[in-house]
């Protein structure tokens, strides 16, 4: 294994030698019983015994916990190795327990070395943190699903563990045996035993009280598990990714045979079991009466080999277990106005042939229901933009495609979509580590959560502690910028309300380093970690007798520290209000918090990103005022163009400071101006910020517009 991270390569299959072996791999896999002599050792039969467990894995993970990130990070590499050297078994428990093809779970053991070397890496950064002492969570609990039984409780489980947490984990029952024998690997490697607890059950209720003992919870599966296990413990703190309902739209201006090849692939890879799977392809405009795009999709489906993963020629394979209750009745009934193209067919109990369903209509029952199987909802619509609104209506929003050689359809769709992973002329599954950290937006994230196999993943999984450790550090830029000089009394200490300065250029280089990170990529193509900011961020405290809120619009608190969160009177509160307008502080009961939060929910999905959509539609305006300028001025109104130019120039300015500019008022970033407002009681008062604070802040602007342009 290398010192250092980089991807793990798959498996050739055009090599001779690799062909031997997967034969070999496919003749063991009908009559495999790899792990189920881990699984009988780990049972766990009464609550009693998986409340001991967890004590058990508290009171080791002192010992790991003590380690530095460097010896943890040494184990985090021996495992890989491990996974390395055993990859063929883990292809045959996978293939035998979860009907994963041979070459569906070679990718998948490559993303769990990815994921062990990668927070290797991440652990040794630990040691050299600047500016703040973190302190391991004792226990967490992770759970992952049965669709990807190596790779992501590999993720979860090894980012736990690179923080000095100790871990929990509990397989899938579907996938236990794969799980369990992941585990095994993993103590071989020289992970303790102690420290890493595999728990198998049958009863759930026993997962209940993993979930109340432990101290966090990964979990990777559906929204209605983390519904579950927040109604066992309200305060729990949950880092889940949940389902999906993904779609792929494909426009006249489209590589049509690339198209169909991502299309297909994206749908039923896995038997269409991915929650990042093409479940809807939305055709636009020309291309939703095409008959070669629909000869060749139906000819490319039609041609899929089925079959079971110890048949080698077989592209698509088996479900988990016969499908019954949702996916049964997507697999064998229709809705109102559509047909089958390609009618599914049982082959046997867990095998079924592909579907594709034509006519979906917008808000029916399929658009917006997420089935996990191999089916595939075809939709039509007028225009780009009504297309991408389909696109956004579901509830969840993990990935997104989009087919089009045309630069402005991309830019708009890029500006609109409403998923944590979009894909551009590609397919829209196989999110590889680093490369494509992989998470979700809306119903497809539950709690603080971050990108899988990205930057931010293991961080999250942390208690933090502020305070320096070690000798000062030297200057940082990125750090400055975070964290800011304000302005400062002669004693050293920051004056009592005022606005923390930033040096200057800070902002453009913190957005290049940090808010706009190119990740690596092969040739030909382009992978971007992009942040993009909240409309509104709410910090809530608990006071004295009342409760405070401070709301932030996104050019503030992408430029300034939030308030602090010791407890405190409405008073003191007052005292700590930054003297900017848009910055907010209410104070309201605790009733008054929990009925805003449910009039929020019932708005509904439409109004999910209002902000967001603002900024697009302001975008989507501006991109049509530019082709309808280029054309004028190629029928020679040049001078009329000019006019309607200045016109809205000037418009774009009434009742706003000269210096602010058009797109920062459709993003819905407000004035940086010279006032902030306080509701508190007994009664509302202002605060009138002098020139020199003035001054100050327009330097903040700038640098904020900077960092969100």
């Amino acid at each position: 294994m290398p010192d250092r991270f980089e991807n793990t390569r798959d498996t050739d299959p055009a090599l001779h030698a690799n062909i031997e072996w997967a034969e070999k791999i496919a003749s063991r896999i009908p009559d495999s019983k790899l792990g189920a002599d881990v699984v009988a050792e780990n049972m766990v039969n009464s609550d009693a015994e998986a409340r001991k467990v967890v004590q058990s894995v508290a009171g080791a993970a002192k010992k790991w916990a003590a380690r530095t990130g460097k010896e943890r990070a040494q184990v985090l590499r021996s495992v890989a190795q491990a996974i390395e050297d055993h990859r063929g078994e883990l292809i045959e428990v996978a293939g035998s327990e979860a009907g994963k093809a041979i070459d569906q779970g070679d990718v998948e053991v490559s993303e769990a070395i990815d994921f062990a070397l990668y927070y290797a890496d991440l652990a040794e950064e630990l040691d050299t943190l600047e500016g703040a002492a973190y302190v391991p969570v004792r226990t967490t609990l992770v759970t992952p699903p049965w669709n990807f039984p190596i790779a992501i409780p590999a993720g979860g489980v090894l980012a736990a563990l690179a923080t000095g947490s100790g871990v929990v984990y509990k397989p899938a029952k579907l996938t236990r045996r794969t799980g369990s024998y992941l585990a095994k690997l993993m103590w071989e490697a020289g992970v303790p035993r102690d420290v890493l607890a595999l728990v198998c059950m049958d009863k759930s209720s026993y997962g209940k009280v993993l979930v109340e003992e432990t101290d966090q919870t990964i979990l990777t599966g559906s929204i209605d598990t983390a519904r579950m296990f927040r109604s066992w413990r309200p305060d729990l703190r949950l880092f889940a990714e949940t389902s999906g309902k993904n779609a792929i739209i494909v426009t006249p201006n489209a590589d049509i045979d690339l198209a169909v090849k991502d299309v297909v692939y994206s749908a039923f890879g896995h038997a269409g079991q991915k929650c990042s799977a093409a479940s809807l392809v939305i055709l636009v405009g020309s291309v939703g009466f095409s008959k070669r795009f629909q000869r060749q999709l139906c000819d490319a489906v039609r041609s899929l080999k089925l079959g079971h993963p110890h048949d080698l020629a077989a592209q698509m394979g088996p479900m988990v277990e016969p499908p019954h209750g949702k996916l049964l009745k997507g697999l064998t009934e229709l809705g109102e106005g559509e047909a089958w193209a390609i009618k599914p067919r049982k082959i046997d109990d867990k095998l079924w042939s592909p579907g594709v369903r034509a006519g979906v209509m917008p808000m029916s029952e399929y658009h917006l229901t997420e089935y996990f199987g191999p089916i595939l909802g075809v939709m039509r619509a007028d225009t780009l933009g009504e297309a991408i609104a389909w696109q956004n209506a579901v509830d969840f929003g993990l990935t997104a495609g989009l087919h089009s050689l045309d630069p402005e359809e991309i830019s708009a769709w890029l500006d609109q979509v409403q998923a944590g992973n979009v894909y551009v002329n590609r397919g829209i599954t196989g999110a590889i580590v680093r490369r494509q950290p992989f998470g979700g937006w809306k119903r497809s994230s539950v709690g603080a959560g971050t990108k899988a196999g990205g930057p931010n993943y293991p961080h999250r999984t942390r208690a933090r502690r502020d305070g320096r450790t070690g000798p000062r550090p030297r200057p940082d830029f990125e750090r400055d910028a975070m964290r800011g000089a304000g302005d400062r009394r002669d004693d050293g200490r920051r004056r009592p309300g005022s606005f923390p300065r930033r040096r200057r250029g800070n902002g453009q280089r913190l957005c290049l380093a940090i808010f706009s990170r190119q990740t690596p990529a092969p040739s030909g193509w382009k992978n971007v970690l992009r942040y993009i900011p909240f409309p509104e961020v709410v910090i809530r405290q608990s006071g004295a007798g009342s409760e405070t809120s401070w709301r932030w619009p996104p050019a503030l608190w992408r430029s300034a520290p939030a308030p602090g969160s010791r407890r405190r009177g409405a008073s003191q509160a007052g005292r700590r209000l930054p003297r900017v307008e848009g910055a907010e502080v209410v104070l309201e009961s605790e009733d008054d918090f929990l009925a805003l939060c449910r009039h929020a929910g019932e708005l509904g999905r439409r109004s999910a990103f209002p902000a967001h959509r603002r900024r697009s539609e302001g975008a989507s305006r501006g991109r049509r005022r530019k082709r309808r300028r280029r054309r004028l001025r190629r029928t020679g109104h040049r001078q009329r163009a000019d006019r309607a130019a200045s016109l809205r120039s000037g418009a774009s300015r009434v009742g706003h400071e000269p210096s602010l500019r058009k797109s920062d008022e459709a993003s819905g970033h407000r004035d940086l101006g010279a006032r902030a407002r306080l509701e508190a009681q007994p009664a509302p008062r202002s605060q009138t910020v002098g020139p020199a604070v003035q001054s100050r802040l327009c330097r903040l602007k700038n640098q904020a517009e900077g960092l969100l342009s």
